[in-house]
């Protein structure tokens, strides 16, 4: 995916590698659905709109698949017993 890099290289060193795209990834995704709802409850609602809204959903859950797994597989490296 495209953004894996720049999951790697960009992000907020006092929360957390993984965990600042974590985290935003999940707030952006509260804040488009509270948004379609808006939307979808008016009258002049259109298909685009919809389309763009879910589309933007994909990505975000996109980019949190990658953080997640990524923070899936720092785990064992650093909660290694001696």
């Amino acid at each position: 995916m495209i953004f894996a890099p720049l999951v790697d290289a960009v992000f907020i060193r006092k929360v957390g590698r993984r965990k600042t795209w974590v985290v935003g990834t999940q707030f952006g995704a509260a804040v488009v659905m509270m948004w379609l709802s808006g939307v979808c409850d008016s009258d002049d609602v259109s298909l685009q709109t919809i389309r763009n809204g879910f589309g933007t959903l994909g990505v975000l859950a996109s980019i949190q698949d990658i953080a997640v797994d990524s923070w899936g597989l720092e785990l064992p490296a650093t909660y290694v017993v001696p």
